[in-house]
């Protein structure tokens, strides 16, 4: 039997001779080294012959080969399915400009499919998944073990067994078995779902292995990895990476140094953040490389993955299971719609539209933004210029917030169910009825289990929901995973601020109560044929792109919750094969069991996409199409000096902005007169201002002063204020002890205003003025939490009003005297 010396120099002399001077010495070393290095580790793990070693690497490598050009062949027929479906849905809009963007980010504007864009779908799968694992561990009692970091490593340790043989789990059981039952089913509930979510990528097109030990998406830290530098970074992981699984995953020809050089360049330039990056040099620029290509760093052991995660990581076990999701979710929406490489797609449509329109300058023109309605709906212009300087500016930002909004959660319980009320009036609801129940519900939800399980199972609400809640001020962007110590403790402080002024409870309440009015209106409504449906029905399925024999055939499939009836997403898991088997011959597809799960998982995102997108409405949060107006229809990144000061002036602003072009632009566009327009406007204006005055009354009470005189104008406009696009902003917009503000400073965000505050100190020193009042205002009134709702009445009555007193004698009679002329108001009681 040869052994390998022997083969080796066999192989050398042939590549030598079938190269015909093509390869070089060297380069012919370097290809045998590689297989060499392969068939090594095969005869010590498999105790192979050298010839079966080397036979095995050839079989590998044709069966690698056979399956890359069946992959190659899928790949074209999703991409011509994909073109097809996005042309289709081009002709059908207004005109093919407007179709496409709604395509991408939506639009008010009604035709078939408005709203069912890529956005509301990325936004769909990821809270349909999470808030289904979510639901499950509630159902369970496991919500504390996931979220409990005392846990996290036991629960990687039990994922790393899974999606093994029995053999092989079993043998992780008997060296270290799980912590407990819990910690096991929860790993079990993550993975389960992680592998429903893969599956689904492998239809879209992602050449994905089996889960065999995935824990989570691996996040790396590109600031830590760059500091370390490449030997650094190269000694800690090489010894930790399963070395024969990444060979075996590769198609067997890796050298180490070159895959890991190739790899550090990725981390550390932040390539693997974007949407279509790529760890490794195989395929660059296509969604599905770049869906696989993080799992191609295989570790030997949970624990040299957590021991890699904690030095070189970017996020906890929460956040990394989270934020998985959320990655593979808006890559499966991509390629779902817009084929394995959603940028040639882009472009390719791009190009056609010019082509078709080459006649029609003003589409044309339409066309020049085209590439930041792109970036932007996908994810592109979130990778931050510069990391470190991103997490910064974030921080300091959520500091601000923890400054001034502690009265935004009573101004939501006040104000959400109006806004939320006009969104039900829209469906068809009857406009009393629904404020009613909104108001009702809020009290009802409020952090109860069964009910926020119902909305984690629909898609509305999910455990890692808070940075939605908090999107109603500023930019929608992802909360940056702090990895230092004092980020840590701003995220944390955060997050408290906004459960204890219950705008995060009084948020996911809302969220329920609608849904479930929302969900319940349809189910009464599901023994109708599509054309028997209310014309407000039927507009808000047809925008959502739910066809009348897809209603047809899902309208029986409702569920019971609690005695009461309801209609979900749920209705396209339950529909059976035969039932699906007359939409998928109208779509023109062949009947396999392929089209069906692709054609269910299309069915389940567009009607969970549905009800995502009205409670985005109700709620008023921002979709891309907002965070793109928010931006100035411009590629500001975060982490650039561009990007961060323009992110400054918009805080706080994210409400108004989102006010204006969700609930307005819908009165608008769903009204045709002027007349109609004008009168959807006044009962708006009327609803919301008195939810206003409601809110103020409440706040007021809560800060112990009597209720502001309805009959003033002053109290008018503050009322119409904080009713409507402002209505959440209480703090800031009407704060006493911020000194120094003016218009232009305000026009800037609250940065920029205490900017302006600290310069008018100064200028009063440099004048020789005593500015020890106007000191100790300013940093009384930027103590982060100082003016949270449940002690602001208490902490201005004991410290702030004796304070002020001292350092101006005659203060506490100036101020009501102010009140009293301002809105007719006084204090209940004074000392």
């Amino acid at each position: 039997m040869p052994n390998l010396d022997v083969i080796y120099a066999k192989c050398m002399r042939e590549i030598a001779q079938a190269s015909a001077g093509k390869i070089s010495e060297d380069e012919a070393k370097d290809i045998l080294k590689a297989v060499r290095r392969d068939a090594d580790s095969l005869m010590q793990q498999k105790g192979l012959t050298a010839e079966q070693a080397v036979n095995d690497l050839i079989a590998r490598r044709a069966k690698s080969e056979e399956l890359e050009a069946a992959q190659r062949k899928w790949e074209e027929v999703l991409r011509t399915r994909a073109e097809a479906a996005i042309w289709k849905r081009l002709e059908s809009g207004p005109d093919k400009v407007s179709a496409y963007q709604a395509f991408l980010e939506g639009t008010n504007s009604i035709f078939a499919g408005a709203r069912d864009s890529i956005d509301v779908r990325q936004h769909a799968i990821s809270k349909r998944a999470l808030g289904g694992m979510m639901a499950r561990m509630r159902s369970e009692n496991l919500v504390p073990y996931f979220t409990d970091p005392a846990h996290s490593d036991d629960i990687a340790r039990e994922m790393f067994k899974l999606g093994r043989t029995p053999e092989a789990r079993a043998a992780m059981d008997a060296a270290r078995p799980a912590a407990n039952p819990q910690v096991r089913r929860v790993a079990e509930i993550i993975h389960e779902t992680q592998a429903v979510l893969l599956q689904r990528a492998r239809r879209a097109g992602a050449p994905i292995q089996e889960l065999e030990g995935y824990m989570w998406r691996q996040g790396h830290d590109m600031l830590r990895i760059r500091s370390a530098g490449f030997d650094a970074w190269k000694a800690k992981i090489g010894p930790s990476l399963d070395w024969a699984k990444i060979a075996e995953q590769s198609g067997g020809d890796v050298d180490p140094d070159k895959f890991l050089q190739a790899t550090y360049e990725a981390l550390s330039s932040g390539v693997h953040l974007q949407p279509d990056g790529s760890l490794a040099p195989v395929r660059s620029g296509r969604e599905t490389v770049a869906l696989s290509a993080h799992r191609k760093l295989h570790f030997k052991d949970a624990d040299s993955w957590l021991a890699y995660n904690r030095e070189f990581g970017t996020a906890n076990f929460f956040e990394g299971v989270t934020q998985g999701v959320q990655r593979v979710s808006r890559s499966v929406a991509l390629m779902e719609r817009m084929g394995p490489n959603p940028q040639a797609m882009h472009e390719k449509i791009v190009a056609r539209v010019k082509t078709e329109s080459r006649t029609q300058s003003e589409l044309i023109d339409r066309l020049n933004n085209i590439d930041v309605v792109f970036n932007n709906a996908v994810g592109k212009n979130l990778i931050p210029g510069n990391p470190r300087t991103a997490q910064i500016a974030q921080m300091a930002r959520k500091v601000i917030s923890m400054q001034s909004l502690g009265g935004a959660g009573v101004a939501s319980i006040v104000g959400d169910p109006n806004v939320a009320a006009l969104e039900l009036k829209w469906q068809g609801h009857n406009p009393l009825s629904a404020i009613l129940d909104l108001y009702a519900g809020q009290v009802k939800n409020f952090g109860q289990s069964e009910q926020k399980q119902f909305a984690e199972a629909l898609g509305i609400v999910a455990q890692a929901d808070m940075a939605n809640a908090l999107s109603r001020f500023d930019l929608a962007e992802p909360v940056t995973n702090a990895t230092d110590r004092a980020g840590r403790a701003i995220n944390w402080a955060y997050d408290k601020f906004f459960r204890l002024n219950l705008l995060q409870g009084s948020t996911d309440a809302s969220k329920t109560t609608f849904s479930m009015l929302m969900s319940n209106r349809l189910a009464q409504v599901a023994d109708r044929t599509f054309d028997k449906l209310p014309a407000q029905t039927v507009r808000m399925l047809e925008m959502g792109n739910i066809k009348a024999g897809e209603w047809d055939v899902l309208r029986a499939h409702g569920s019971k919750v609690g005695g009461g009836r309801y209609w979900t997403a749920d209705a396209a898991r339950s529909v059976t094969d035969d039932e699906l088997r007359p939409l998928l011959k109208a779509e023109g597809l062949k009947d396999t069991a392929l089209n069906l799960q692709r054609y269910r998982d299309d069915l389940d995102t567009r009607i969970s996409g549905m009800f995502y997108d009205r409670t985005a409405y109700a709620l008023t949060e921002q979709g891309a199409r907002e965070r793109r107006l928010m931006l100035l229809n411009h590629d500001l990144a975060p982490g650039t000096a561009a990007g961060e000061a323009w992110r400054f002036v918009m805080q706080f602003k994210g409400y108004p902005v989102t006010y204006m072009m969700r609930t307005m632009g819908r009165e608008m566009a769903s009204n045709g007169g002027t007349f109609a327009k004008m009168q959807a406007f006044g009962v708006m204006a009327a609803q919301l201002t008195a939810a206003g005055y409601v809110t103020m009354v409440a706040q007021d009470a809560l800060a112990g002063k009597t209720p502001p005189d309805p009959t003033k104008l002053s109290t008018f406009y503050a009322a119409a204020v904080k009713g409507g696009g402002y209505g959440l902003l209480t703090d800031y917009m009407f704060g006493e002890y911020i000194p120094g503000r003016d218009p232009i400073a305000g026009a800037l965000g609250p940065a920029a205003g205490k900017l302006s505050a600290l310069m008018t100190i100064r200028a009063k020193a440099m004048g020789g003025e005593d500015i020890t009042t106007d000191l100790t205002r300013f940093a009384r009134s930027n103590i982060p939490g100082q003016n949270l709702i449940w002690f602001k009445g208490m902490i201005d009555f004991t410290l702030n009003h004796h304070l002020n007193e001292t350092l101006s004698p005659g203060y506490m009679d100036r101020m009501e005297k102010r009140m009293e002329e301002d809105r007719g108001q006084r204090f209940f009681f004074r000392q």
